[in-house]
């Protein structure tokens, strides 16, 4: 699978986020010099002009002069030794202008012509999701963590728990606990929250998600059971692996990046590794895992394979995006239910049509939704749910 076009869309989302690290914002710019990659550059600006809604912009394919010697100036700023670059102009104001469109988002609908039609209808708009997640302690009692304030929120099993914007971290105490609790953080629909485990290392949990996990690590084998989607960055320890286990799959690692998603609505397990390596295992079967590749379970089929990963779509609702690559619009429309909490209605199934792009996931439900009429998908929203138009 080429990569480039979706390593384009990461850093170009890293760059506009503010998330970028001096290397990829390094990266970027290298990519946007070299000649034989104009046309990608052309191709995403055009896509993404096209989509947008942006009153003050001209919409014909073209940035006024004017506007767009504005656009280079933003972007030349942050280049550096910007008077060696030698480059034409006319494809420095074309990647500067697609690294400011960028993040507001766009949709290209790959299976044939585009038609006008109508606004899409909607009697009540829906908020993006945020920072929600509930907290399930080892006597059954609950937390919503949503409603308390930032600090130390509880002391258990050894460890000290604090809650701070959208983030439960555990740090372990210096005396060794007599016994071990095993808490839950789930999300709902809706939501998504972040999680420091006691042994430091980091996990993203995305909507509809949970993780259940130990207040402390202790024994040969630190170990945490999720289902629906989250990313995982380990912290390395050789004396004891990290496993994670996800419906009848378990991933063992020592210190890795890397991104599971196991909803119970997919068809897949999908475990992705950016960085480092991993064992996915599923029954008495065992593979490693090496960067950019993906273990894809078959449940129905019980079986696995490995293959080459698109790492910037398998992590793009961590960085704030919906990567729609080549999706059909069930597949769409699941991570839109989720993260919107909203329940569809298929009067149409579009049968056979594929996506491309994507749209960020902090526009209310109402942007997404005329993004995806303009790809000839028409929907209807009433109260919180979409109904999918013939």
């Amino acid at each position: 699978m080429d990569q480039l076009p979706s390593r384009f869309r990461y850093l170009l989302h890293a760059y506009t986020s503010g998330t970028a690290t001096p290397a990829e914002r390094s990266e970027l710019m290298q990519l946007v010099r070299m000649p034989e990659h104009e046309q990608l550059v052309k191709e995403l600006i055009t896509g993404e002009m096209e989509l947008l809604e942006l009153t003050d912009w001209e919409m014909d394919k073209q940035l006024p002069e004017e506007r767009a010697g504005k656009v280079l100036g933003k972007i030349l700023g942050h280049v550096p030794e910007q008077k060696t670059v030698r480059i034409g102009w006319k494809r420095w104001a074309a990647a500067a202008a697609i690294i400011l469109l960028v993040g507001l988002g766009g949709l290209r609908f790959l299976a044939g012509g585009r038609t006008a039609v109508p606004a899409v209808s909607v009697s009540n708009d829906v908020l993006p999701g945020g920072d929600k997640a509930i907290l399930t302690l080892a006597n059954g009692s609950t937390i919503v963590l949503d409603s308390v304030h930032a600090g130390r929120l509880i002391q258990q099993g050894g460890a000290s728990v604090k809650v701070n914007s959208g983030r439960l971290a555990y740090t372990p105490m210096k005396e060794k606990p007599t016994e071990v609790f095993y808490n839950t953080l789930a999300t709902p629909r809706g939501g998504q929250y972040q999680l420091t485990l006691p042994d430091g290392s980091r996990v993203w949990l995305n909507a509809a998600s949970s993780i259940k996990y130990p207040t402390v690590f202790t024994g040969e084998v630190r170990e945490v059971e999720i289902t629906g989607e989250a990313y995982f960055e380990i912290e390395k320890d050789v004396r004891m692996p990290f496993v994670v286990r996800a419906g009848l799959t378990r991933t063992t690692v020592l210190g890795t990046h890397f991104n599971i998603n196991a909803y119970e609505d997919e068809k897949m397990v999908v475990t992705t590794l950016l960085e480092g390596a991993v064992k996915f295992g599923y029954g008495q079967e065992e593979k490693l895992l090496h960067p950019g590749e993906q273990a894809v379970l078959n449940e129905a089929a019980r079986s696995f394979s490995v293959q080459q990963a698109d790492t910037y779509a398998a992590v793009a609702w961590k960085n704030g995006q919906f990567d729609f690559d080549n999706k059909d619009l069930s597949a769409i429309m699941r991570q839109i239910s989720r993260w919107y909490d909203v329940d569809v209605h298929y009067d149409s199934l579009y049968a056979g049509a594929k996506f491309g792009g994507g749209i960020s996931r902090q526009l209310n439900l109402s942007r997404v939704l005329r993004l995806l009429d303009k790809s000839g998908v028409h929907t209807r929203l009433e109260d919180r749910k979409i109904i999918i138009l013939p």
